[in-house]
């Protein structure tokens, strides 16, 4: 890993063509309604993508158990609100 890190020092992640060009700023977030039935919790999950190429993602359980996928899919997007902010 060294070896490669020290080879590929000078190179660099460009989003988009030109700096000067409009950057483009996507969110995608979904949630699954009581993914594990153990403990009834849903599953959260957003990704950011910039000039198409993902920039920041999570993916996790939520931390409370919600009585309906409207209240998971609202708490996914709450999340990547704040996220995004």
């Amino acid at each position: 890993i060294l070896k490669y890190l020290r080879n590929t020092k000078d190179m660099v992640l460009v989003y988009g063509e030109k700096p000067e060009a409009e950057q483009k700023v996507f969110c995608y977030a979904d949630a699954s309604f009581q993914t594990d039935k153990d403990d009834t919790k849903s599953q959260t999950g957003y990704v950011f993508v910039l000039n198409g190429g993902t920039v920041d993602w999570k993916s996790a359980k939520q931390s409370t158990v919600v009585m309906s996928s409207t209240e998971v899919e609202y708490i996914a997007t709450t999340e990547a609100s704040i996220e995004a902010v």
